[in-house]
Order: C-alpha cells, then structure tokens, then sequence
C-alpha cells in the first residue's frame, strides 16, 4: 500500500494533479506512521499470551484493568498510553510468550498422540495364552523414545519454567512406561524360550 501510494503520489506531480498528489501523499504518510505500530499490534494479538503475560503488559504500559480484555481494544486506546515507547519490551513478552505457548503446543500433541495407541495382545498358537504384538510394541517404543527426548529437552528450556511441574509428572509417566515396557518384554522373551521345554511331555510326566 504504501509502494502503490508512493508512487501515485510521484505520478500525480509529474501530470501536475495538486489535489490528488496531496491525497497519495497523505494516504503514503499515513501508512508510513501505522507501519511503526505493526510490531505492537503484532505482539498485543500474540495467541500465545497468557494472564500472566497480559498483566505484565498492563504494569508495563500503567493501563487500567480494562486493557486486560488486550485483543478487543483499539488501537486509539493505547496510543493515549504512549503504547510505542515500550515496544521492545512488548516484542520481548510476545516472544517468550509465542516460546512458551510452543511448549504448551508440544505437550498437547504428545498427549493426544497417545491416544491412538494400545498394548495389542496376539494369542500364541496351541496355547492358551498371549504375548504382546511386535508391530504396536515397536510404535509404542519408538513413541516412547521420541516423547522422552522431546520432554527432557522441553525440561531444559527456559520457557517451560511455568509448566515444570506438569513436565516432571509428564516424565516420570513416560520413564515408568519404558521400565514397565522393557520388564514385559525380558520376561516375555523368557517365557517364550521356555515354554517349548517345560510343555515336553518328557517334563510333564
């Protein structure tokens, strides 16, 4: 917009056309003063805020408690509190907010992801009796696998301080999970190698 104005306005003065060279000029002038609040507004509409961050924002800016309700408010209104001389400060809780609004994201998604899988059971042939299939064994452990690097590395960052608590639990499921996971399958391997000799008729009898 403000290219197609710059250059209406250059076009208007070369034919001599005062009046609709001013109006390109203003319309260019205009844009160029909103372009400055893009970052601000940017930040204010951040989906990742949080309470949290929001009251930040509102000491910060010294706003009354009606700049809570941030992303229903004009612009106008916090141009009245001087809203552009905090911006690099807003940038920054936007954008530990968009890091930590990730980390919410992860976790999510780590937990629905769950939900679509099962310890599957296949039965043994001529027995009566069950052992876990291989193929949801091996998604399961590669689930497993990747979940846990995914939660130790979330564990590290800086931006997931808020939610340490629900990581650690998150962990300690996971970890217990690949124990369990591991013993079912030792004693299963075991199981299986046995079976055979201990159901000969030569020990039965």
């Amino acid at each position: 917009m403000m290219s197609v104005a710059n250059k209406l306005t250059t076009r208007f003065e070369q034919l001599k056309l005062t009046k609709p060279a001013l109006v390109a000029s203003k319309m260019a002038k205009d844009l160029k003063a909103f372009r400055s609040f893009l970052p601000i507004i940017r930040a204010l509409c951040n989906p990742g805020l949080q309470d949290r961050h929001i009251s930040k924002i509102v000491e910060l800016i010294k706003a009354n408690d009606d700049a809570r309700d941030i992303q229903n408010q004009k612009l106008d209104y916090f141009k009245t509190l001087n809203i552009e001389n905090f911006k690099s400060e807003l940038e920054e809780i936007s954008e530990t907010a968009s890091k930590e609004f990730g980390n919410m994201k992860t976790m999510k998604i780590m937990k629905d992801g769950w939900e679509e899988l099962a310890f599957n059971c296949r039965p043994v042939p001529d027995k009566d009796s069950y052992i876990l299939d291989g193929e949801a064994v091996e998604l399961i452990q590669t689930t497993l696998d990747d979940h846990i690097i995914k939660t130790q590395t979330m564990k590290g960052s800086p931006f997931a301080k808020f939610m340490i608590d629900q990581i650690t639990v998150w962990e300690t499921m996971l970890m217990r999970t690949q124990d369990n996971l591991d013993k079912w399958l030792k004693v299963q391997s075991t199981w299986m190698y046995l079976q055979p000799v201990f159901s000969s008729e030569d020990i039965i009898n």
